[in-house]
């Protein structure tokens, strides 16, 4: 059995599994005795994530991979301080520091930039 952990920009930890994977594990709840509730629409993504107007894109992207600002600044080596100075606006970012957050962050330079 296969599964996928997905953070939540909240922190809640979510377990994605292969659907036969899945209704394996609802068989074996049911002969336990465990009902599980199972009436939810099937998810299906329109389109990748994007960031709003309003939104500040590198802190999109940051929470929505999960991370904290320490986190974030422990994988860059930038200071929390910086970043959040980025996240509103206060500063903006060089080349080289969008660089360093498009890899952390697992994106490219123009989705950091709009």
């Amino acid at each position: 059995m296969k599964k996928q952990i997905i953070i939540t920009p909240s922190g809640e930890r979510m377990v994605v599994l292969a659907e036969p994977d899945y209704e394996a594990l609802v068989r074996a709840a049911a002969a336990a005795g465990v009902e599980i509730e199972d009436d939810a629409p099937p998810y299906h993504p329109r389109r990748s994530p994007r960031p709003s107007e309003s939104e500040n894109p590198i802190r999109f992207w940051r929470e929505r991979r999960g991370m904290s600002l320490t986190l974030l600044a422990d994988r860059t080596k930038l200071l929390e301080d910086d970043l959040a100075e980025l996240e509103t606006g206060a500063r903006e970012p060089t080349v080289e520091v969008l660089k360093v957050l498009a890899k952390a962050l697992g994106v490219s330079i123009d989705e950091l930039v709009g």
